[in-house]
């Protein structure tokens, strides 16, 4: 059977951690695999047209900050979702059942506590729910770094 493959880079405003773009570039790479970028924004405003708005405005941003990042030619597609995150993200499961691998492309400090994620976070709340792995790529730290 020949399931249609994506990964998705999930990111919930423009802090985009190259790490993890790099990252998901390489594992579509060697699975040829697609890769789905999805920003879930926080709006609290009721006027849907500054929903419209805003996430026409971020799919845009958002487009050419990953297109600076990757010089290949993996196959890619973004979507912006204006809501509550987890709402959101329940209802983008909906339209894509099926993805291979999660990468978290935001602020790794958002979600990781020393044991373990964050359970406040809207991510925390799914993790256990994904058919697929969650990756929160680090990045690579050098003796030179001191750390």
């Amino acid at each position: 059977m020949n399931r249609y493959r994506q990964i998705v880079v999930l990111f919930e405003d423009l802090e985009v951690r190259q790490e993890a773009i790099h990252f998901a570039v390489g594992l579509a790479e060697r699975t040829g695999t697609e890769l789905l970028f999805l920003l879930l924004l926080q709006n609290d405003s009721p006027n849907r047209n500054d929903s419209e708005r805003l996430r026409k405005n971020y799919q845009q941003v958002l487009g050419h900050h990953i297109e600076s990042i990757i010089k290949n030619d993996v196959p890619l597609s973004i979507v912006v979702r204006v809501g509550d995150p987890l709402s959101e993200f329940y209802k983008f499961m909906t339209e894509h059942p099926s993805f291979d691998t999660a990468v978290w492309g935001g602020n790794e400090h958002v979600l990781r506590t020393r044991t373990g994620l964050r359970t406040g976070h809207w991510l925390a709340q799914v993790e256990q729910e994904l058919e697929c792995p969650l990756v929160i790529p680090k990045r690579k730290t050098s003796d030179m770094d001191g750390r």
